[in-house]
């Protein structure tokens, strides 16, 4: 990627004495430096132009505050705490052989030699450039994303509901860009029903769904009506949830229901028939929103210790009824 084409990528420099030599040569490569001594200056800057920048590099010592005598670690801990919470990733740095060596310093704060790097100042100083630059070209947007909706992307360490990253990723784009008009409905549409198929996926290998519904080709009613503690019918077998049990609460079922009645195969063309672009835009931000509580849910409820699986029974469905509910 050519960089000389491309904006400059805007860089907050959090130290209390950075190197001329460091911001010469990072401006050179493509980034635009903020210096700021303090922390009490970063926040001051990030409250007031947070979405300015797209990247944050921290010394391991530097100012509290203005006010400060002397430089400390209790900011640099400071700084980690308030970013832990914004939109942006940063990176550190230090000038200090004792702390790149401080193996308690690295266990502390998670460092290692891939992901999450200490760099030296002045011989990982292009290395550190060099990361930042691809970070913010290549998995900046999308980080972002996952940063700000942190409980739905963490959905992905359950089983099935780690094939929802991709689709769960389309449909937070598709909030930041909702109002331009120009979203393709079927393509959101499809996205939506599959990320319910592996909703029904996980539940059905956490043995709350029985495992028919989603054999083969996943029965997206079906498998909504069981979940909601009805009878439900597939492929001449019927299954119904005993004791009064229900495997999802009403309003959850509900939502479930109303994201499928919406989304349902062939309802695109009659949402571009019966709505205008403005009507379409906030059905469209209701729906996706619906779709992220609904996974959040699921993620929580499927990890929870007292599950109770296999609560159904199940009979044969004469065939000589005309075919089957799906």
């Amino acid at each position: 990627m050519d960089l000389q084409r491309q904006a400059p990528i805007k860089t907050l420099l959090v130290d209390d004495a950075p190197s001329n030599n460091f911001i010469d040569n990072a401006e050179g490569e493509g980034l635009d430096l903020k210096p700021v001594s303090n922390v009490e200056g970063m926040r001051k800057i990030l409250e007031s132009e947070n979405h300015v920048f797209d990247a944050v590099i921290l010394d391991v010592r530097f100012y509290e505050d203005q006010s400060e005598g002397r430089t400390t670690q209790a900011a640099y801990r400071q700084a980690r705490e308030y970013l832990s919470n914004k939109d942006l990733k940063y990176f550190t740095y230090t000038g200090q052989d004792s702390i790149k060596k401080d193996d308690s310093f690295h266990e502390t704060y998670g460092f290692d030699d891939d992901e999450n790097f200490l760099y030296k100042k002045g011989i990982d100083e292009d290395k550190l450039i060099e990361d930042i630059k691809s970070f913010v070209t290549e998995e900046g947007e999308n980080w972002k994303l996952k940063n700000r909706h942190t409980h739905i992307f963490s959905a992905s360490a359950i089983d099935h509901l780690q094939l929802l990253e991709p689709d769960l990723l389309k449909l937070a784009k598709t909030l930041d860009s909702i109002n331009t008009g120009d979203q393709d409905v079927e393509d959101l549409f499809n996205c939506c029903r599959r990320i319910i198929e592996n909703i029904f996926k996980a539940c059905a290998t956490q043995e709350i769904l029985p495992n028919h519904f989603v054999a083969n080709e996943v029965a997206l009613n079906p498998s909504s009506r069981f979940l909601s503690g009805q009878k439900a019918e597939h492929n001449y077998i019927a299954f119904k949830p005993t004791g009064g049990h229900s495997p999802f609460p009403k309003s959850v079922a509900n939502v479930l229901r109303s994201i499928l009645e919406i989304t349902n195969e062939g309802s695109h063309s009659n949402l571009t028939q019966d709505c205008t672009p403005h009507q379409r835009t906030y059905l469209l931000t209701a729906v996706i929103n619906n779709l992220f509580a609904l996974v959040s849910w699921t993620k929580d409820h499927l990890s929870k210790n007292d599950l109770q699986k296999k609560q159904w029974s199940q009979t044969s469905v004469s065939r000589r009824r005309r075919g089957s509910r799906n």
